[in-house]
This record gives C-alpha cells, structure tokens and sequence, in this order.
C-alpha cells in the first residue's frame, strides 16, 4: 500500500516529500495540516495539470478546460461560458 510507505516516509522525512519516480519529480504531501497549508497558499500553481502526450496528439488540450492554466483568458472564458449555460 503507497499511503502506509509515505506515512513511513513522513515519520523519517517530514510531512513534505520530493520523491522522484522514474524521471518525474513527485511532491508528496503527507499531514492534513501540510496539505492544507500548501494547498492555500499554492493553489494557482498546483491547480494547473502538465498535459500527457496522447492529450497533445489529438489537441485536446487547446480545447478542454481541465487542461488549461487556470490564469489564462481561454480558461476564463469557457468557465464564464459554462457557468452561465448551467444558471438557464
């Protein structure tokens, strides 16, 4: 089970880990508090997901919000679009 070896992790490391899987740099964060904290004080950073390879291949993500930077115009705008399609 991952969960149990971050909770050993975190008793050795402390409740903020970088781990690095393969070649892929992985935070982990460990406490409710940790998690809470970070995710106040950096959600614009962390709400943003690094398109895969097989999303780029098929450019959806030009097109699907989960895909874009929640800072940008494009995001803004379908989330404006959507919000004001769902209130009718």
């Amino acid at each position: 089970n991952p969960h149990r070896s971050f909770a050993d992790l975190s008793k050795t490391y402390g409740p903020i880990m970088s781990l690095k899987f393969g070649s892929m740099n992985t935070v982990v964060i460990a406490s409710p508090e940790a998690a809470r904290e970070v995710l106040r004080t950096h959600d614009q950073i962390l709400s943003y997901r690094s398109p895969t390879n097989s999303i780029r291949s098929i450019n959806h993500h030009e097109v699907s919000v989960v895909w874009l930077p929640p800072s940008s115009a494009r995001w803004s705008f379908q989330k404006r679009t959507t919000c004001s399609d769902t209130k009718r």
